[in-house]
């Protein structure tokens, strides 16, 4: 206790920038959460419907077992007698919020303070990312998954509180599983760190060993039993659709990802704003110096797992199964940090002591990112509900 205490006393000045930003940041995701449509979505209805006649059950949970996240999330609110858009919304608003966190999170231990700010600030204001997370499904989850799983990596290289750590990566991992598609990311993120996870797993005894086992083991039970009693869970568990699509319409599917991104964002499921792309220009720069930098200058580990990463997730979400292309958007904007931190490294080793025009570079660099954190709030919160497709899809009035 005495340790807690001389910890907030000497940091108190970060501890409450760190409390005013997450007040910030649960003001802004919430802001207008039930009113900025005047009806549901189809799947938002069904799932109103499903509250409603109090279908979250137990025995649910145990036919339903994939996304158990969210299905517990919808289990709570159905325990506290919740069944309005708010309630419904904030499920997946608040696996967006611990996304953003965890966001910043690795942005600041990667790139430092100024540059995890400002990367944070357009992820979470980016207009892809307020419709995924703030609509009543359970796309923001996948966002959180990747994050999670990206956060792993740096856990494991973690020297103090070994044991804990292992432990709390087994739950993460275990936990993981139950997401659609989620297999094939941490099989990919264990590849990226096998050397860290045998030098650990060689640190610990057999008996802890043998804990970490049974606690994995009781946790995907459930699902290993779902597989058991029903094979064709196995399908979706590993992202391929139940009903398989078309050749045509997966290369279609492959071939409008990139096209949503850069060109046409009308191909993203759930509506834009007509034809404009998912990324605006100043994201679109810093992408592609992120690209440069990370793959030509630095050769790192975890810039494979970013490319390797996107690449999966393109090809899963185009597979016509669970997976969302808005498992991509984590790795996509984890480039545009590397690429503002890039931007800001070639402006200071220009001038490295001139502290005028360091300071009129901060400056320039922050007022592009004001401007496209203001271009998308005024795509989202402004436009988006007053277009047609936006207004048809969500018609069902509360």
């Amino acid at each position: 206790m005495h340790k807690v205490r001389s910890w907030l006393a000497n940091y108190w000045e970060l501890n409450s920038l760190s409390l005013m930003g997450l007040i910030g940041l649960f003001a802004f995701l919430w802001f207008r959460l039930a009113s900025i449509t005047k009806g549901f979505s189809p799947s938002e209805l069904a799932v109103h419907t499903q509250l409603e006649s109090h279908t979250y059950t137990i025995l649910y949970f145990w036919h339903h077992l994939l996304n158990a996240p969210y299905t517990f999330g919808l289990g709570l609110i159905e325990h506290f007698h919740l069944d309005g858009p708010l309630a419904i919304r904030s499920i997946g608003t608040f696996f967006g919020f611990l996304t953003v966190i965890l966001f910043f999170y690795l942005t600041w231990r990667w790139f430092g303070n100024l540059v995890a700010v400002l990367a944070t600030v357009i992820f979470a204001d980016n207009f892809w990312f307020l419709l995924s997370t703030r609509d009543g499904t359970d796309i923001s989850l996948y966002g959180l998954a990747v994050m999670l799983m990206v956060a792993c990596g740096l856990i494991i290289r973690r020297k103090s509180h070994r044991n804990l750590n292992i432990l709390g990566l087994v739950v993460i991992t275990a936990v993981l599983i139950y997401i659609p598609g989620m297999i094939w990311f941490l099989a990919l993120g264990a590849i990226f760190q096998r050397k860290h996870i045998l030098e650990e797993l060689k640190s610990l005894s057999a008996k802890y060993q043998l804990l970490l086992f049974i606690v994995f083991l009781v946790i995907v039970a459930p699902m290993l039993y779902s597989i058991y009693s029903t094979p064709s869970i196995a399908k979706q568990l590993i992202g391929l659709p139940m009903n398989s699509i078309g050749y045509h319409q997966k290369i279609s599917n492959f071939i409008h990802y990139p096209l949503s991104l850069f060109i046409n964002g009308s191909y993203l499921q759930g509506g834009s704003i007509g034809r404009l792309p998912l990324l605006d220009i100043f994201s679109d720069v810093m992408l592609a110096l992120g690209i440069y930098w990370s793959f030509v200058a630095h050769r790192l580990d975890r810039t494979k797992l970013i490319a390797f990463g996107i690449l999966l997730g393109w090809i899963l979400s185009s597979l016509g199964g669970d997976v969302p292309t808005f498992v991509t958007m984590p790795f996509i904007f984890l480039l545009i940090a590397a690429g503002i931190a890039y931007l800001l490294k070639q402006w200071f080793s220009v001038f490295p002591r001139n502290p005028l025009a360091r300071s009129t570079g901060t400056v320039l660099v922050c007022l592009a990112v004001a401007s496209v954190a203001f271009y998308h709030y005024d795509q989202y919160f402004v436009a988006w509900p007053h277009t047609i497709t936006t207004l048809q899809t969500y018609s069902r009035l509360y």
